[in-house]
Parts: C-alpha cells; structure tokens; sequence
C-alpha cells in the first residue's frame, strides 16, 4: 500500500506536493545562534542555497528539546520553493484545506529537488518566517525572510485546517493565527522542560520588532 501524499500549501490556493514521507508534524526543534540576523538584511535570504531533501533531515541534537532556552527553539512551518510555481489557469483555486481531496486531487505543483525550510521563532509574539540554514554539529542557524518573498512560501497542512478565507492576505494571517496559537499552547504545555530567555546576540528595539511582525502579516 502506497503511502498518502503529504501537501503543503499556498495563501494563494494551490497545493504542494513536499516529497516526503512520515514528515512529524507540528515540529519543534533546536537552533544555535551565533551571530547576527539581522531582519533589514532579509532579502539576501533568498540568495541561500537551499538543501536536497535527503539533507533536510533532523539530528538528534536538534530533536533535543528539553532543557533549553525557549529562544533557541523554533516551529517548522513549512517550505521556501525556489522560484514562483506557474499555476495553469485552469486549476481550481482552493477556498481551504477542507475543499482539497488527498485521493483525486491531480491539481497540484510537483516535488522540487531542493527547498528550503521555514520556521517561527517560539518566543515571538508574532509570527515572523526564517529560513533554517548553515547546518553544523547537528545544528540550524536562521535567517529572516523578506517581507514579500513572492508566492513561494508554502505552509505544512497543519497549519491551514478549518480555515475558510478566500483572500489570499487574509488566508495567510489565518495560518499564523493558527501557528502563533500552537507556539503558546507549546510553551505552556512544556513549561516545566523550558528555560527562561537568554540574551540574544540580536537584541532588536522591541517596538521596531513589532512593527516589523504587523507588516509581514499583512503581506
């Protein structure tokens, strides 16, 4: 027996066929931060290379997850393509997960051979995308997506249930809502396995930082 397709998908409404199998899903994993990321560089994000998707695999390190500092763990999201699919006109647009058919379904953009992997910071208030990058000892640094990155950003399927917008701005801060509700949900459930909030190397004015999640939002 085949294994069912995993999709991620777009604000836009069309679906993503990531390529994987037994992918966890809400996942939250470990990062290391040694150096800067700064949010007004975010455009050079896009310029990363990304990883295969035999690389693209969690060490033990990262699955780590208890005693550490709540700003060192972040949520996997979903998936950075590496260029704006085409989307044949004659596909029907997606109001929301529920109107998407895992058995019929031959509309959707097929596995690329490398992606990129997005995440939310835990500790964020809001929800601001990063791209995992520059794996070493087992451990991802992040980097800031730009604000409008095109409609390459795709979310995991987790992400986008019971959601019934049929405007792609309003779908996408549906999908955050949804993300930004685990991440609390998250903390309070492992409070007890948690570490309070070190000093980031990153320390922003947080008024600027709030802006900076309204905006991304909206886009």
């Amino acid at each position: 027996m085949s294994t069912p397709r995993d999709f991620a998908f777009s604000p836009h409404g069309w679906a993503y066929d990531i390529g994987k199998e037994d992918r966890v899903p809400y996942r939250v994993i470990r990062i290391r931060k040694d150096g800067p990321a700064d949010s007004k560089k975010a455009s050079l994000t896009l310029g990363i290379e990304f990883e295969s998707r035999d690389e693209q695999e969690w060490s033990k390190m990262a699955l780590d997850t208890t005693d550490v500092c709540q700003n060192d763990l972040v949520i996997v999201v979903g998936e950075l393509l590496p260029e704006v699919p085409t989307i044949p006109k004659a596909w029907e647009r997606l109001s929301g997960l529920q109107d998407f058919d895992y058995a019929k379904s031959i509309n959707f953009v097929k596995t690329a051979e490398r992606t990129g992997i997005i995440v939310k910071q835990l500790d964020h208030k809001n929800c601001n995308l990063n791209l995992l990058h520059n794996k070493q000892d087992g451990l991802y640094r992040i980097a800031p997506i730009p604000r409008n990155p095109g409609d390459r950003v795709v979310y995991y399927s987790e992400w986008t249930r019971n959601i019934s917008e049929t405007q792609a701005g309003k779908r996408k801060c549906a999908y955050h809502a949804n993300i930004c509700d685990y991440s609390k949900r998250y903390v309070r459930e492992h409070k007890d396995e948690l570490l309070g909030v070190h000093p980031s190397p990153t320390t922003k004015n947080e008024e600027e930082e709030e802006e900076e999640d309204d905006d991304l939002q909206q886009n």
